[in-house]
């Protein structure tokens, strides 16, 4: 988790807002300025060192492996649980929150992260 000091940090950036849109394969909205996030691990790097006021996430992951031909079931899931935890500490030091929407066309999966998102930050 971030120290206070960058925290801190944070606040003062409040000008340099910026809105992330994490999907593997979808291109973010024209006409809005989104920063892409393709992974998971970019996608929390990117929350955890830029000053994010917005997230639009998906929540499956299209992966297959080209030696099997099997797809993945890894979803985006712990990025919403990152964003829950960043809103949590952002309360606590009076940050306002990340907003987040969720762009998925798996409605299952959808109500996962909005779930993830209500109930853990």
């Amino acid at each position: 988790m971030r120290s206070l000091l960058f925290v801190q940090q944070t606040e003062l950036q409040m000008d340099c807002a910026v809105k992330l849109y994490v999907d593997d394969t979808r291109i973010p909205p024209k006409g809005e300025d989104w920063i892409l996030a393709r992974t998971i691990t970019e996608a929390i790097r990117i929350i955890d060192t830029e000053s994010i006021t917005e997230v639009s996430l998906d929540h499956d992951i299209c992966y297959v492996n080209t030696e099997s031909g099997k797809t993945t079931d890894e979803t985006f899931e712990p990025v919403a649980r990152f964003i829950a935890c960043m809103n949590h500490l952002h309360d606590m030091v009076g940050i306002p929150r990340i907003k987040v929407s969720v762009h998925s066309g798996n409605p299952i999966g959808k109500a996962k992260m909005l779930k993830i998102i209500n109930d853990h930050s």
